[in-house]
């Protein structure tokens, strides 16, 4: 037993509740509801999210197409300058000190006439490259007897 409060005059007993089943079960089936008229609007809301990462990632790869695009563009008109025959010959005469050859040395053979075994064929001299200050042109020139 328990002491008397003297002041009081009564004793305070513990109290001993049942357990409620049916409570418990009705916030269960409360929870149950909420998760299931809830559920649609987290798979929209997951769907949602998804496209707009896919939206997202389709915009970066469109902007790096371009940048791409416009780089390949500009390697294009590089390459087309780089590929002139105007600066190649500047080139060659300023920065790599070659001559050009002597325009009565050369003779220009179409391709149609050129035989398979070599263009020296029918040539009464071989066909040499020119040498310009001991530097190898890239044009090949044939001796001329006369």
């Amino acid at each position: 037993m328990k002491p008397v409060d003297t002041a009081r005059g009564w004793r305070n007993r513990t109290l001993v509740r049942e357990p409620d089943n049916q409570g418990a079960r009705s916030l269960w089936r409360v929870l149950g509801g909420l998760a299931i008229a809830l559920s649609p609007a987290v798979v929209c809301l997951v769907e949602q999210n998804e496209c707009l990462r896919v939206v997202y990632e389709s915009n970066a790869l469109r902007a790096e197409q371009e940048t791409l695009r416009k780089e390949e563009q500009r390697l294009r008109v590089e390459r087309a300058r780089l590929e002139s025959y105007a600066r190649i010959e500047a080139w060659a005469l300023e920065e790599r000190g070659l001559a050009p050859p002597d325009p009565r040395r050369v003779i220009v053979l179409p391709v149609d006439d050129a035989e398979p075994e070599g263009l020296h064929a029918g040539a009464s001299a071989p066909v040499e490259p020119v040498l310009a200050e001991r530097l190898r042109l890239a044009g090949w020139i044939a001796h001329d007897p006369n």
